[in-house]
């Protein structure tokens, strides 16, 4: 289980940050109060504007991962149990991660929980999730006005976030930067603008008398081995 965007095999991951309960009674308990009951079909709904609407949530992934789409039906089953319906509606690969789609969240082209995979690395900057890079000026929400660049595409803004992660990318002192990503760490599951699910695991299999290899967590892309800089995935369904 996942708690921040950081692998925990990454030197500044921050194991104290909050954590959240599977409690179904306590998410019915905070969604009454903010008017949502159940409805004949037992999903959600509530008066807005003179307009009853159905709490439902589209939810995209890549079609035809087993795993993605697995992960799907359960969020699927336990959200049901507190009355909330899930719409899937996935697409290949080449569609969602097209830059007309995924970098186009402002303008409406998904809505709801997307899907997928990030990374994490050695050389952390924290712009995944930045609004704003302090040092280069630069918006990481993609829009229209930046021509769709950056990778924070759900537009969570959070300034401290963003104030701690620019100083921290120029902190030479290991200790130090390391409490600066700690405590961005704790504002990002505090507020969370992405829900973490999970970090996954790749087994090395070696033939044995094989010799000069080294297996590192952070070789590669995906954590296989690689001459460049590495990096551990991690999976996320972005609200």
């Amino acid at each position: 289980m996942a708690h921040t965007w950081i692998a925990p095999v990454n030197p500044l991951f921050n194991p104290n940050v909050k954590k959240y309960e599977f409690d179904l009674k306590k998410a019915e308990a905070l969604l009454a109060q903010m008017g949502w009951k159940k409805g004949p079909d037992g999903i959600l709904q509530r008066t807005v504007g003179g307009r009853t609407v159905r709490f439902e949530i589209e939810y995209v992934t890549t079609a035809g991962n087993a795993i993605r789409e697995r992960t799907q039906q359960f969020f699927a089953e336990d959200l049901k149990k507190i009355g909330i319906a899930v719409k899937i509606n996935n697409a290949p690969s080449a569609v969602v991660f097209s830059d007309d789609y995924i970098q186009r969240a402002s303008e409406c082209k998904w809505t709801g929980m997307f899907e997928f995979a990030w990374v994490s690395n050695l050389q952390e900057d924290g712009s995944l999730f930045q609004y704003k890079n302090l040092n280069t000026g630069a918006i990481m929400v993609p829009t229209k006005e930046n021509n769709y660049q950056g990778q924070n595409i759900g537009g969570w803004r959070n300034d401290e976030f963003d104030r701690l992660t620019s100083q921290a990318v120029l902190e030479f002192d290991e200790a130090k930067r390391k409490q600066l990503f700690a405590r961005a760490q704790e504002i990002w599951a505090e507020e969370l603008p992405a829900l973490p699910l999970y970090f996954r695991a790749n087994p090395y299999v070696v033939r044995k008398g094989l010799v000069n290899y080294v297996a590192s967590a952070y070789a590669g892309g995906f954590g296989y081995p690689a001459g460049t800089p590495g990096r551990s995935a991690g999976r996320a369904a972005a609200p």
